[in-house]
C-alpha cells in the first residue's frame, strides 16, 4: 500500500477521510471485532447430557399419560362399585295393601283387616313326633339307643296296633307269666290309668308314669304306687340297672339281649344291646353312658320293640306278628 493517498492500485480499497493513526485504530477494532478465536455465540453443549435430558423429557410425557389412564379407570371402578351397592342393597318398600282402598271394595265391606284376621285363624300346626335313633359301642357292647321326640309316655296294656301312627316308639315293659290258679298274670306292681292289676313286689326298680312325667326308682315300697291309684297314673315294676350313676350288681347270670328305660340329664331314653349280654355288664356299660337311673324292659329275643324316626323309618325288632296273652303290656310314646 501505498501513502499517497492520490495514487491507489486496482486492487486495493482504502477508506478515505481518516487519517493514518485513525486508519489504525478502526482497522484494530475490526480485527478485534470479528476475530474467530473469540467465544462462539452459542455455548458447546456434551451430547450425552443432551441425550439425558431428552429422555427424561420423554418419560415425563409417557408418565402423563398413564397418570390419566389412572385416573379415568379409577372413575371407572368407583362408578361401578357405587351401581353395583345401589342394584344389590334392598331398599325399603311400601307395603302393598291387601285390598285396593277404592269406593268398589268399600262399599262390599272387605277391608284389609277382615283378611289378617282370617289368616290367623288357622290353626298352627303340632310339631311331629319321631325318635331319634343313634349306635354306638361302650366296653365293647354294642348299643342302639332311642330318644323319643315332641311324645308323651304311657303304660298300655294288650296286643295293640304295632303300626299306630302315632305311637312312635313302642317297648315291652313289665314280665308276665303263667299263674296256676289265675292264669297269665304281671309280675310286680302293675297300675293301669289308676287301674290296680298286681301287687307283687318281686322287684325293687320301678317306674312311675303320672300327668306325663316319669319317675324312676330302685325301691319296695314307694308313694308313688299309692299316687298312681289316686291319680289314674301308670305303674310297673323291674330290675333296677343304674341308681344315681352308680351301676347296680345283678345276680342273674345268663346272657340275654338286655333293653333298658334310662334317665339321662333329665331326659328319658331306651337303651339296647345287639348282642347277649350279662345285666352286670349292661349296667356298667349304661353307667359308662352317663345315665343317672336305669331299670330293665322286658328282655330277650321274642320281645317287641319298634321305633319310628324323623323320615318315616320304622325300626322293629322282636315277635311283632305273634300274638300274646291279654296281660303283654308296652311302654310306648304317642305324638303331642
Amino acid at each position: 500500500m501505498k501513502n499517497d493517498i492520490h495514487n491507489i492500485d486496482d486492487d486495493e480499497i482504502r477508506i478515505l477521510g481518516l487519517n493514518d493513526e485513525e486508519e489504525r485504530r478502526r482497522n484494530k477494532e475490526d480485527t478485534v471485532r470479528y476475530d474467530i478465536s473469540l467465544t462462539p455465540l452459542y455455548p458447546e453443549v456434551d451430547i450425552a447430557q443432551l441425550k439425558k435430558v431428552i429422555q427424561l423429557n420423554e418419560r415425563k410425557r409417557h408418565n402423563r399419560w398413564w397418570i390419566l389412564a389412572i385416573i379415568i379407570i379409577s372413575i371407572i371402578a368407583i362408578a361401578a362399585i357405587v351401581t353395583a351397592i345401589y342394584l344389590y342393597t334392598p331398599h325399603q318398600r311400601t307395603a302393598r295393601p291387601l285390598v285396593y282402598e277404592d269406593e268398589e271394595f268399600q262399599s262390599q265391606g272387605i277391608v284389609a283387616d277382615s283378611i289378617a284376621n282370617s289368616l290367623m285363624q288357622v290353626a298352627p300346626t303340632k310339631p311331629q313326633g319321631y325318635t331319634i335313633v343313634k349306635d354306638t359301642i361302650v366296653n365293647d357292647i354294642p348299643l342302639k339307643i332311642f330318644i323319643p321326640r315332641n311324645a308323651v309316655p304311657e303304660l298300655v296294656m294288650g296286643d295293640i296296633n304295632k303300626t299306630d301312627s302315632s305311637i312312635i316308639l313302642g317297648a315291652m315293659a313289665a314280665d308276665f307269666g303263667p299263674d296256676k290258679r289265675k292264669g297269665w298274670i304281671v309280675a310286680g306292681g302293675f297300675i293301669l290309668k289308676g287301674e290296680l292289676i298286681s301287687r307283687s313286689k318281686s322287684k325293687y326298680g320301678f317306674c312311675a308314669i303320672n300327668d306325663g312325667e316319669i319317675t324312676l326308682g330302685n325301691a319296695l315300697k314307694t308313694e308313688l304306687f299309692e299316687k298312681c291309684i289316686t291319680d289314674s297314673g301308670d305303674f310297673f315294676r323291674q330290675y333296677p340297672l343304674v341308681e344315681n350313676s352308680t351301676p347296680l350288681y345283678s345276680r342273674k347270670r345268663n346272657r340275654t339281649i338286655c333293653r333298658a328305660l334310662c334317665e339321662r340329664a333329665g331326659e328319658f331314653i331306651v337303651v339296647e344291646s345287639l348282642t347277649t349280654e350279662r345285666f352286670t355288664d349292661f349296667a356298667n356299660a349304661l353307667a359308662q353312658l352317663d345315665i343317672d337311673n336305669a331299670i330293665t324292659l322286658m328282655c330277650s329275643s321274642m320281645s317287641v320293640r319298634w321305633a319310628i324316626d324323623k323320615q318315616g323309618r320304622r325300626y322293629e325288632t322282636g315277635a311283632m306278628e305273634q300274638e300274646f296273652p291279654e296281660v303283654v303290656n308296652f311302654i310306648v310314646w304317642r305324638s303331642k
